[in-house]
């Protein structure tokens, strides 16, 4: 089965193309210079969009550093997201992946997604399956559902676990994937089909309990 992975940083891309303030708030400038991490996100995604201040990659990443370097996991996350992509800092993987992991260690979704991703293309770390199934499942059981798409294919092309056509596809069904769910409609028998609905049934019970 065919399926298509979500590699691209879906989710840490809106960071710097959501509508912004017109121009930014006196009250949240004080804040951030006061070291409020959260006040200083903020205020790095104002200027990485540039709406209401001259875009500046440099300025957003400077104060993504500051609240990064306070244990901030957004922070941690959004940083890595420009190592990775080169974005007001010259680009590193191997950056990347050392952000990503210090959110990821903290249990934040996106940063255990996005280290998956980095195992799973071999960026700035060897390139490890198991790795990237790892760190995909700790995300997934959290509800992202690009971990969820990705954890599915892993088990669909049999690449760090078994092979497993409806485990595979029940992550799919799960994480809302359309072109993935229609490889899966495409491959699944009847029968099987009737076993992955019920295992999609039962992971989501479990997520929702708080631990798959």
């Amino acid at each position: 089965m065919k399926t298509v992975k979500l590699v691209v940083f879906l989710l840490l891309t809106v960071f710097w193309t959501l509508p912004a303030l017109a121009e930014i708030d006196p009250a949240l400038l004080k804040k951030a210079e006061a070291g409020d991490a959260k006040a200083q996100v903020e205020l790095a995604r104002i200027y990485g969009q540039g709406q209401g201040v001259p875009q500046d990659d440099k300025e957003a990443v400077a104060w993504l550093s500051k609240a990064a370097n306070q244990g901030l996991a957004e922070a941690q996350v959004n940083l890595g997201f420009a190592y990775a992509h080169g974005r007001g800092v010259p680009q590193d993987s191997k950056q990347a992946v050392a952000w990503y992991r210090k959110a990821a260690n903290q249990g934040y979704a996106a940063g255990q997604y996005t280290l998956g991703v980095m195992y799973d293309e071999g960026r700035g770390v060897p390139q490890d399956d198991k790795q990237a199934v790892a760190w995909y499942r700790k995300a997934a059981n959290q509800g992202n559902i690009y971990a969820q798409s990705n954890l599915g294919a892993m088990y669909g092309e049999g690449r760090g676990v078994p092979q497993d056509l409806i485990t595979g596809c029940a992550w799919i069904y799960i994480s809302g994937a359309e072109k993935n769910r229609a490889a899966c409609d495409t491959h699944l028998t009847a029968a099987q089909k009737t076993k992955t609905l019920a295992m999609k049934d039962e992971i989501a019970r479990k997520i929702a309990a708080g631990g798959h």
